[in-house]
């Protein structure tokens, strides 16, 4: 009598399947409770290279010198590290002298224009208008030397900023692109690398361009405006204050909008090659799929946890490393603007004057957070891409 060691086709997949639950039951410890899962999705990622990363290129970490593995763990036990108060006392304390010289700035404007409704005060007693005439256009010269100097050095400060975004957010996305692999090499990370590096680097050079530009016109009619007698151009100067948030406002549309068109895209692709995975997999036989699904059930989805949280972190990493220039310039843009309404009552004309110079400020702030903005968003959207892909 004899007898057949041939088998099927499919008995030789029961078999491999069945030798697979056996490497794996001896693998991994099958009566682990979550923290254990947890710990070993940490242990899965680099956390050193990232808080190498974070301490050399932002301040504010380094300062505060924080334990990414003690963040994570905490977020996941519902203890949130980062405060916006912290930091808001730690820029005010870093940047103190800055502060200080915009409010002295302020206060010399002030006091500009009390001495002149006070030399108007005598003039009119004396019926000497060529006198308050001449005194006046001084005062405006010596406001606008004071406000021009102002937005030279914060136009500095942004050029500078600039030119760190560009250099940050790279190196930024190489590390989010190096841990995300923990996942698996897929093109929607790749497409997220090369076309944020790319927009971002466009978006800094467009937006100072336009930044110049629209100050430049902006300060040329304000002048205009508020020192001629012969020339209004009001109406023009709201134009082109609306035009440039108009611009920029179209411009986040545009970048974003495609990102997320073409980023869906690939999303799906991505999708369609997970779930061929998915169907080939032993998981795919209900029996010893669910043995697989019990073993890495609870340890992917730690994963993928972990991965919101590090997203959300490399977001706040974001906005600490360029929210301080974001500050500065809000302060100054708010001070003259309580300046503007201080001034009011001893000089309209230079309250107005104030007034709508703060306005370039205003310019200055939506041009420079654009780019942030576009960053932020498009780590959000890729985040959710990736959990739409796993989940």
């Amino acid at each position: 009598m004899k007898f057949s060691f041939y088998l099927t086709g499919d008995e030789v997949k029961n078999v491999i399947y069945l030798i697979l639950i056996f490497l794996l039951l001896f693998s991994f410890n099958v009566e682990a409770t979550e923290k254990d899962y947890i710990d070993e999705a940490i242990d899965k990622i680099d956390f050193n290279t990232i808080e190498e990363f974070f301490e050399n290129n932002n301040d504010y970490f380094k300062a505060q010198d924080y334990n990414l593995i003690e963040i994570v763990k905490g977020i996941i036990s519902g203890k949130f590290p980062f405060k916006i108060t912290d930091y808001i006392k730690y820029v005010i304390s870093n940047e103190i002298n800055y502060f200080k010289d915009n409010t002295k700035n302020c206060i010399n404007i002030l006091i500009i224009a009390v001495i002149l409704t006070i030399i108007n005060y005598f003039s009119k007693e004396t019926n000497n208008k060529g006198v308050s005439d001449i005194v006046f256009t001084i005062s405006i010269m010596i406001v606008f030397s004071i406000v021009i100097k102002d937005l030279n050095k914060t136009r500095l400060i942004i050029d500078e900023a600039c030119l760190n975004m560009e250099e940050i957010t790279s190196k930024l996305n190489s590390v989010f692109l190096t841990i995300m692999i923990t996942f698996g090499k897929l093109s929607i990370m790749q497409f997220f690398h090369n076309y944020s590096n790319y927009i971002i680097n466009l978006t800094t050079k467009i937006i100072f361009v336009i930044m110049n530009i629209s100050s430049c016109i902006l300060i040329v009619i304000i002048i205009i405006n508020n020192i001629s007698d012969l020339f209004d151009f009001k109406l023009l100067y709201k134009f082109v204050k609306k035009t440039v948030i108009i611009i920029v406002g179209v411009y986040i549309f545009i970048v974003v909008i495609n990102f997320s068109v073409q980023g869906y895209i690939l999303y799906r692709t991505d999708n369609v090659f997970i779930n061929s995975i998915k169907a080939l997999s032993p998981s795919s036989v209900p029996i010893i799929g669910n043995a697989i699904n019990n073993l890495f059930g609870v340890f992917f989805k730690s994963l993928l946890l972990i991965k919101d949280i590090l997203g959300f972190i490399f977001i706040v990493f974001i906005l600490s490393a360029f929210g301080d220039v974001v500050l500065k310039i809000l302060f100054i843009f708010l001070i003259y603007k309580i300046t503007a309404v201080l001034v009011e009552p001893f000089n309209s004309k230079i309250a107005n004057f104030i007034n709508e110079m703060s306005d370039v400020f205003y310019i200055y702030l939506i041009c420079y957070t654009t780019p942030i903005f576009i960053i932020t968003i498009y780590y959000s959207i890729m985040l959710n891409y990736l959990n739409n892909v796993f989940g």
